[in-house]
């Protein structure tokens, strides 16, 4: 039987949904960003120097907290488990056409070309755009940079729920205003033609993104991320000395089951034949306690599917014992060559996935997701009692009884690094906690026979 606990994330880029970065699951995030300055935590303690883009005014993120700490509502990720998505952009890369609370108003489109959706994606098309509000630069902020190849996201009059490519902003020979906007608008600028196309593969390349994703279990791992600036995270003896049991992945878990069943010919006792048959099983549970926690740093640009990862951290801790009775009973000679699945035959890798949580960073940025889950596995070998297992033929072992051990492991406190591995002193100071295992043989148990000169294992 094999425990194990994965944190497993994805990253990607979606052209249709023009996605930085997606991994898998589900949940809803209870804090997004919605426009304005980014003031959870200062992006220095989160990026290395480097990382950062040079403009930062526009962050997408989106935070959840989970566990103990936040049942009462509350959305503060140093009391409890917490997921963090964060993409920092550079603002020439990105538009917003449609208007947004806290965000420059765009400029308003006076007219929309027919059928604006259902053209070819490489086909111009052209409207009129004019600015009624009194920060001009922000309502013309397609042009940072140059015009061509900035993504825009369209407004609700034109064009809705999409992203186009911004091809050219130039004067409109046509500066009238149509009779049923000039109540409603007062112009601030010329008016212009706004050529654009949904040809999203020939977007810029020079707009910078920085994303960090954080997701975890541990109460207290936010403070350690953010607690100085530029901050590596996993140091020698850092992220796991985290937790307590109230934040904690809970498995309780019946790991009793049947292993096999063999029934053949007959086997001889003395001068006899008896019907043959071995049966063994496993009875018991893992009761545990699962700590983790991810953390991803990379870069991207909007023309490319890929994201180049600058860091990538994690940890699993698992704590808790396994109380387990391993059992075979029967007579006969037990060859595990014979069931055609090699020696050491396994089972069938049973899998459980445990709650998963999700976190979105807004329309642009897709969503991330962090699912944890355990293996369980059965392996059976016979052999020589001085051999290993073997896929060669002939290593029957002999069993006449009945044989069962109770075997109490202690999981102990080690945790699983990557990249970081423990050093020889921190496996011998948790080692100095972890208890013995404990093994029981039953008085019951009994042999009628052996394996002969050379023994046998099963």
């Amino acid at each position: 039987m094999g425990l194990s606990g994965l944190m497993v994330w994805a990253i990607d880029q979606d052209d249709s949904t023009l996605s930085a970065l997606t991994a898998v699951t589900g949940s809803t995030p209870r804090r997004h960003s919605s426009g304005g300055d980014f003031n959870l935590v200062d992006l220095k303690r989160l990026f290395p120097k480097e990382d950062i883009p040079s403009d930062t005014s526009d962050p997408q993120y989106g935070l959840i907290t989970f566990g103990a700490g936040s049942e009462s509502g509350e959305v503060d990720p140093a009391n409890s488990g917490f997921g963090f998505l964060l993409a920092v952009r550079e603002s020439h890369g990105l538009t917003q056409l449609k208007a947004r609370d806290g965000r420059p108003d765009p400029f308003v489109f006076l007219d929309c070309p027919d059928n604006v959706l259902d053209q070819p994606s490489n086909q111009t098309q052209k409207a009129r755009v004019v600015c009624t509000s009194q920060d001009v630069d922000g309502c013309f902020r397609v042009r940072e940079r140059g015009v061509e190849g900035t993504l825009v996201e369209m407004p609700d009059d034109c064009a809705p729920n999409s992203f186009a490519r911004a091809i050219a902003l130039e004067l409109a020979e046509d500066q009238t205003m149509p009779d049923h906007l000039v109540k409603r608008h007062t112009p601030t600028s010329p008016i212009y033609e706004f050529s654009f196309d949904f040809n999203k593969h020939e977007r810029r390349a020079d707009a910078k993104v920085a994303i960090r994703m954080d997701m975890t279990n541990v109460k207290g791992y936010w403070d350690g991320l953010v607690d100085s600036p530029g901050k590596r995270t996993f140091e020698k003896g850092d992220k796991f000395k985290y937790g307590s049991g109230e934040n904690s992945l809970k498995i309780q878990k019946d790991l009793s089951t049947p292993v096999f069943w063999q029934a053949a010919d007959n086997y001889p006792i003395g001068d006899k034949d008896y019907g043959e048959g071995i049966a063994g099983f496993i009875k018991g549970k893992v009761d545990a306690d699962i700590y983790y926690a991810a953390t991803v740093i990379a870069t991207s640009a909007r023309d490319s599917l890929n994201v180049n990862v600058k860091e990538a951290n994690r940890f699993i801790k698992v704590t808790g014992e396994t109380d387990l009775t391993f059992g075979i009973g029967g007579m006969g000679y037990l060859d595990i060559n014979m069931a055609k699945k090699g020696n050491p035959a396994k089972s069938e890798i049973n899998y459980k996935a445990l709650k998963g949580h999700t976190i979105s960073a807004g329309s642009f940025w897709g969503y991330m997701s962090l699912t944890p889950f355990i293996n369980r596995q059965t392996v059976l070998f016979t052999s020589y009692m001085d051999e290993g297992p073997s896929s060669r033929p002939n290593h029957a072992a002999t069993l006449d009884g009945r044989l069962t051990t109770r075997i109490k492991t202690d999981l102990g406190d080690f945790p699983a690094t990557f990249p970081h591995i423990l050093f020889p002193d921190e496996i011998d100071s948790i080692r100095k906690h972890h208890k013995d295992t404990e093994i029981e043989v039953f008085d019951d148990d009994i042999l009628y026979g052996d394996g002969g000169r050379n023994g046998s294992t099963i």
